[in-house]
């Protein structure tokens, strides 16, 4: 959830050393759900936005400005303004297009009904599978023992 600080946190300071050290190199690859907080006025519009972005290849950039402005938009109007910041005119266009189709909605909704099938009480949850086995792991782990976890498993 955008509007989340544990899911803030896991952005800005474990995920960027997972993609470098595992995603890049092709040892993992890593699949963003979006699953906006129930009752936060502005995380589903966030999630919206994001998924939007994502279909013009601008996730990243879009997730970051939301995390980065996070106590600008979270209680307020201004989840656009964070996104339109950093896209040029075009992108905007086609972002605010998206963000209003159905099909863009229902990718959030099947995140948020994936994360309720799937027992997710607690965000940010990490769900390792290797295998067909599945590892969940809720909040942000402790980094040491991730890279534990993923080494070994990216042994075998």
């Amino acid at each position: 959830s955008f509007d989340c600080s544990h899911c803030k946190d896991f952005h800005e300071q474990f995920l960027p050393a997972l993609v470098r050290d595992y995603v890049i190199p092709g040892k993992a690859y890593l699949i963003s759900r979006e699953c906006p907080l129930a009752g936060h006025a502005r995380a589903r519009e966030a999630a919206v936005y994001a998924t939007a972005a994502a279909r013009i290849g601008k996730y990243k950039e879009v997730a970051d400005a939301l995390y980065r402005d996070q106590a600008k938009w979270a209680n307020s109007d201004l989840v656009w303004e964070s996104v339109a910041a950093i896209l040029n005119p075009e992108e905007r266009r086609r972002v605010q297009m998206l963000a209003k189709d159905r099909d863009v909605d229902a990718e959030v909704q099947r995140d948020i009904d994936f994360a309720a099938t799937n027992g997710f009480v607690y965000i940010p949850t990490i769900l390792v599978t290797h295998h067909g086995r599945t590892y969940p792991i809720k909040g942000i782990p402790d980094p040491a023992l991730f890279r534990h976890l993923l080494d070994l498993l990216s042994s075998n």
